[in-house]
């Protein structure tokens, strides 16, 4: 239960899970902007490709 839109946690769900330093930051960038109203930007969440 929450009383956030559902976008917002599908979206942090998309950050963590394409990992790297900058998904985590704009993720933190993101719920700033989304649910403390603060004016920062933020990019979608980068996908990562696998090598190997």
């Amino acid at each position: 239960m929450s009383n956030v839109d559902i976008n917002i946690p599908a979206k942090c769900y998309a950050y963590m899970t394409q990992g790297s330093n900058e998904n985590f930051l704009q993720m933190f960038l993101m719920l700033a902007a989304e649910i403390l109203g603060l004016n920062v930007f933020y990019s979608e969440p980068k996908k990562w490709v696998e090598i190997g």
